[in-house]
């Protein structure tokens, strides 16, 4: 690994963010791994494909990042892939890749997580 990568362990906070969500689908927070290749299905009951969709990771429930899906194989994070249907969202992990990375512009370094939580929001 690179000096300026380094990984970080994942654990729920105590007090998880509270959120006011307006969106028709909430899926709460899923705990996953970059351990297997999986897919991440959410049924959100839409009866639509979703034209508006927010993506959060989150270490512990507390800190959330906004999911980029660029995809990526070389310095990429999970998801992968993204698709849509008018019943499911679905989220594609491919193993190994970080299931999120953040960059630290002030000590320039970059965090990756292998574990923690996704939550999806959506609305028709």
């Amino acid at each position: 690994m690179n000096s300026d990568h380094r990984l970080v362990t994942s654990s729920r906070h105590p007090q998880p963010a509270a959120f006011n969500s307006f969106a028709a689908y909430d899926s709460g927070w899923v705990k996953v791994s970059n351990r297997a290749n999986r897919n991440l299905e959410f049924h959100h009951g839409i009866g639509v494909t979703p034209t508006q969709l927010i993506i959060l990771f989150s270490p512990d429930q507390r800190t959330s990042y906004a999911v980029h899906t660029a995809g990526g194989y070389v310095h990429g994070s999970n998801p992968v892939s993204l698709w849509m249907t008018p019943e499911t969202i679905t989220l594609s992990i491919h193993f190994g890749d970080p299931l999120y990375r953040k960059w630290d512009g002030d000590n320039a370094i970059w965090s990756l997580w292998s574990e923690g939580y996704f939550r999806v929001f959506a609305n028709p």
